[in-house]
């Protein structure tokens, strides 16, 4: 039967212990219990060469997967199986797979725990210069934990589609995130900066952008229909901030991507170019003001003529918000009555007087306006004249709902360019800094609005506690100096 070992006195031997057991296949071939502080079983092989303290395992090729060479279990808080060496190049537990010629090891002298796959990959737990290290036989490796970064990847192959890293976001159907706020929102990597300290970023990309179509971050749709990207060279050499382009790729007769969307609450955007400040193209039109436009300088217009020249153009002004129109008529019998267009009745106001100018072309006593109202007027020929003469006309109105036009006083103000001036900022001037602007009870101020300065009293989130790895230390079971190995001659 089995070896049943109880009580004080124990088993001792010099000599090899030689025990076939033969039962059930539940049954224990050795069974023994103790309430010692002590180890249960001491085994210790004085041999100087290579050997083993305690060789176990299962002897059948058909030992099934539950099979264990060595099981330890453990009912406290314990480990069911520990390894410790004593020498700097030994290793606390090793483990090989002799098939295929993986191995790994943990208590090493190097690395808490290390693996190698026969492919060549290799990868540590717990090393001096990184936490976790992992090396692909590609040459492409990474590390977390490292002295400069918490995540590093270095890529080394050049397959398109490949990257440094790559973040695996939503899978299916709604997995949907609630909104844009940072616990509401689901993807493949998040970047998140709990202060925004000076020069600090969420995500940063960069690139040296040596060629052509290469920028520092990309998004886009998976088909790259619409996508835009930071800090981009385009074809010609032509560098961006933002390059963004969306629907280029549609369908015929289909159209629905925005190249680029801008929402902002005190301005939609701020656009400073040194040479050139905007450049707008379209089909249907190049640019449409939904609102007053304001501007500072002259308005030119350009016409090419035939010989493939430029004319300019300026726009003529007004100090009220002025429409008009003008064409020819014909006097009959030293009278004409001219009608106004439709487009000109529809938008003129029929509370401010029209003026109009006639001038006949030809020969006449002089006319005079006799009647005028908003659909038209009527002309009389001086001295009961009679002329049958061409007349010239220019009419001019007041546009209707704009007879009495409020502006906003801080934008027409003489002092609203040097606001902007001061306020809005180039942040690539390192030395220089930006006042900042605000909007509030409906006047613009020059200044920084308190609630963008730092957030000092901020109270911490909560976030998932880290372990510390002294605390952890400290906390790990301290053995007896004779509890499962040999006394140590210089502990």
């Amino acid at each position: 039967g089995a070896v049943n070992i109880a009580g004080s006195g124990g088993l001792t031997t010099s000599g090899p212990i030689n025990h076939n057991y033969v039962g059930s296949s539940n049954g224990l071939a050795a069974y023994g219990t103790t309430a010692s502080l002590l180890a249960l079983y001491y085994i210790n092989n004085s041999y100087g060469g290579d050997g083993y303290g305690l060789s176990a395992g299962m002897s059948s090729s058909s030992a099934g997967t539950s099979s264990y060479g060595i099981m330890g279990w453990n009912y406290g808080t314990g480990y069911g199986v520990f390894g410790r060496t004593y020498n700097t190049s030994g290793y606390g537990i090793q483990g090989q797979n002799n098939s295929n010629g993986n191995y790994g090891y943990l208590g090493g002298p190097s690395y808490g725990f290390y693996g190698y796959h026969n492919s060549g990959n290799l990868g540590y737990v717990g090393g001096s210069t990184y936490a976790m290290y992992g090396d692909h036989v590609s040459g492409n490796y990474g590390y977390i934990g490292g002295s400069a970064f918490g995540m590093y990847a270095n890529l080394v192959t050049t397959d398109p589609g490949d990257y440094a890293i790559y973040g695996y976001g939503v899978d299916a159907s709604g997995e949907n995130g609630t909104g844009y706020g940072l616990g509401s929102t689901l993807g493949g990597v998040r970047g998140y900066n709990f202060y925004g300290n000076p020069y600090t970023y969420g995500v940063a990309g960069y690139s040296y952008l040596d060629y052509d179509r290469s920028g520092g971050c990309f998004g886009g749709r998976y088909d790259a229909n619409v996508w835009g990207c930071l800090a981009y060279q385009e074809v010609g050499g032509l560098e961006y901030g933002c390059y963004a382009t969306g629907g280029y790729g549609s369908p015929i007769g289909v159209s629905i991507g925005i190249g680029l969307g801008s929402w902002g609450d005190l301005f939609g955007a701020d656009i400073h170019g040194k040479i050139y400040g905007l450049y707008s193209e379209g089909r249907d039109y190049a640019l449409y003001s939904d609102g007053t436009v304001f501007k500072n300088d002259l308005d030119v217009h350009l016409q090419k003529t035939e010989s493939n020249t430029m004319t300019v153009l300026y726009t003529n002004v007004s100090t009220d918000v002025t429409v008009q129109t003008s064409g020819y008529g014909k006097m009959s019998a030293g009278k004409c009555q001219i009608d106004f267009d439709d487009n000109f009745k529809k938008v003129v106001s029929k509370d401010v007087p029209i003026v109009v100018t006639v001038t006949p072309i030809g020969n006449s006593k002089g006319v005079y306006l006799s009647s005028i109202d908003k659909n038209g007027f009527s002309v009389v020929e001086n001295d009961n004249g009679r002329s049958n003469v061409d007349i010239a006309f220019i009419a001019i109105g007041r546009r209707a709902g704009f007879e009495n036009p409020t502006l906003p006083e801080d934008v027409i103000s003489s002092d609203y360019i040097d606001k902007l001036a001061r306020g809005l900022h180039n942040d690539a001037i390192k030395d220089d800094k930006g006042e900042g602007l605000y909007y509030e009870n409906g006047k613009l101020y020059v200044g920084r609005h308190q609630s963008t300065l730092p957030k000092l009293s901020k109270v911490e989130e909560k976030v998932e506690q880290r372990i510390d790895r002294k605390k952890q230390e400290s906390q790990q079971i301290i053995h007896d100096e004779n509890n499962g190995k040999a006394p140590d001659k210089n502990e």
